[in-house]
């Protein structure tokens, strides 16, 4: 056979980026929502009884207290709007808007991960409620106590989710340093205001909003982690080819 009568190889092809599947991306979050679901399990007796120490029942009534004593009519209606546009149904309409965007800007590689983290981390953040069984406040004002659980923050979980995911889109457009910081700056701001209305209003503990962050960075982090090692691979005309 004579080497030198080989096909070239498809360069066009080799330099393709690979799109992110289903298939493929959904397995990774899947994991570590298993995981983590399963080490809450594990701990849940333990951090029933944390949630019920002394000392953080004093602070999370001490912040509750002072953000009420600061707090008028006119700041609850604005709160009680702002948690609105920070529930459930607002952040399955924005998860929606978000798809449709980038499926008519041609990014239709980002819709697992944009589907799988804000709706997929809303239902973690149920089944961790369920499992802690933390009840709310009894000092609930401004708006009707919700019926399920309190532990973690679903509406601070839910906006860490979406900002973050806004901070993740807009870096690559967002060149120096001093607009990236005030873009994390306004993410972050806006998810301290999601737990203060939320405080505020009675339907949480202070605890329940620092929890809600924490498990919605963990679960942003594992969807993100997931995307990037997808785009880290090589297209499957190329696997088991030396570069």
């Amino acid at each position: 056979m004579n080497l030198l009568s080989r096909p070239a190889p498809n360069t066009a092809a080799a330099v393709r980026p690979r799109s992110i599947t289903w298939g493929t991306f959904v397995i990774r979050p899947v994991l570590g929502a298993a995981a983590l679901l399963l080490l809450v399990w594990l701990l849940a007796p333990h951090l029933r009884a944390f949630l019920v120490e002394a000392n953080l029942a004093l602070a999370d009534v001490r912040v509750a207290q002072a953000l009420h004593d600061a707090s008028g009519p006119a700041l609850i209606a604005i709160m009680q709007g702002f948690s609105l546009l920070h529930g459930t149904a607002a952040l399955l309409t924005f998860a929606a808007l978000g798809g449709l965007a980038l499926w008519h800007a041609g990014r239709r590689a980002e819709l697992p991960l944009l589907l799988m983290t804000l709706p997929g981390g809303m239902l973690l953040n149920f089944a961790v409620k369920t499992i802690v069984q933390r009840a709310r406040p009894e000092w609930g004002y401004g708006m009707q106590m919700p019926e399920s659980f309190s532990f973690p923050s679903g509406h601070t979980a839910g906006a860490t989710l979406l900002y973050g995911l806004l901070v993740y889109g807009l870096w690559p457009l967002v060149r120096s340093a001093g607009s990236r910081m005030a873009l994390v700056a306004a993410a972050a701001a806006m998810v301290l205001l999601v737990a203060a209305s939320r405080i505020m209003l009675g339907v949480h503990f202070f605890s329940d909003c620092v929890a809600g962050v924490l498990e919605a960075l963990v679960w942003l982090c594992i969807c993100l982690a997931g995307t990037q090692s997808m785009l880290r691979l090589p297209p499957p005309h190329l696997k088991g080819h030396p570069a």
